[in-house]
């Protein structure tokens, strides 16, 4: 009949559950979506409060530093702590994450390190006691609270094709799950005219220091070369002795040491 040839039920009826399957599909994609940029934003939340929890420095009757101190590294060209991002691995090494100098000043599980005896080294003249003497052979260790499954140690090594430092093309630093003696540091005296007699002496919270890299001999250093990620902009981190017209090393090279008030 007339009816049937113009209305075909079927067209219609195909047309609207196919509209009505893609857009439950475009819901459903889009729910997938927001539960992954849930997820990652939960990820993110939870990276977030794990890196900026904060954390207690080592108060220091005597005002030496000692074996198992947590301290933070203040960089004189940057101002600011040395500093870890469990959010930004490091893409060319296993269970590794990169290390910048933030603009926060709060002690927190980023900012945060333990000073360790490194197995291989004895201390200086051979003190029996636990302070933290020049030229001995130190881990700096990442704080518990920003990783309660595994201990993570400063580490630099020479430069290969596939690992420099992002920006300045220097030596990388980073932290690293595996204690090997590319995590063996040792404090030595800024000023080189009086850095032979310091040897053995001991390291005192707020002093200045350098950081050599044990097993490249190159000094820990930062750089005002912005370096963003979550945090916002930070400062480049490299192992790399930078020196002055006198063979001084720069402020890029110089840290302070800081304790608990």
């Amino acid at each position: 009949s007339l009816m049937t040839q113009t209305y075909n039920s079927k067209v219609l009826i195909g047309n609207w559950s196919e509209d009505l399957e893609l857009k439950e599909l475009r819901i459903k994609e889009f729910m997938e979506r927001k539960g992954k940029s849930e997820l990652l934003l939960s990820k993110t939340q939870t990276v977030l409060q794990q890196n900026l929890s904060p954390v207690e420095l080592t108060v220091s009757e005597d005002g030496n530093v000692r074996y198992g101190d947590v301290i933070m590294l203040f960089n004189h060209a940057t101002s600011g702590p040395v500093a870890v991002n469990m959010a930004d691995p490091a893409n060319n090494m296993e269970g590794a994450y990169n290390t910048t100098t933030a603009q926060s000043s709060e002690p927190q599980a980023r900012t945060a390190f333990t000073i360790e005896r490194a197995p291989s080294g004895p201390s200086l003249m051979g003190h029996s006691d636990d302070i933290v003497r020049y030229g001995d052979l130190v881990h700096l260790v990442c704080h518990q609270a920003l990783s309660s499954d595994k201990v993570l140690f400063l580490q630099s090594e020479l430069i290969t094709p596939t690992k420099y430092s992002k920006y300045s093309r220097h030596q990388q630093v980073v932290v690293s799950e595996d204690p090997d003696y590319n995590t063996v540091w040792r404090f030595a005296a800024f000023d080189p005219q009086y850095r032979v007699e310091m040897e053995g002496e001991p390291v005192t919270q707020n002093a200045t220091v350098l950081l050599m890299h044990q097993n490249t001999n190159q000094c820990l250093g930062s750089t005002k070369k912005a370096y963003r990620n979550l945090f916002g902009v930070e400062w480049e981190m490299f192992a790399k002795t930078l020196l002055d017209s006198h063979k001084a090393e720069k402020d890029e090279n110089k840290f302070s040491i800081m304790g608990g008030k």
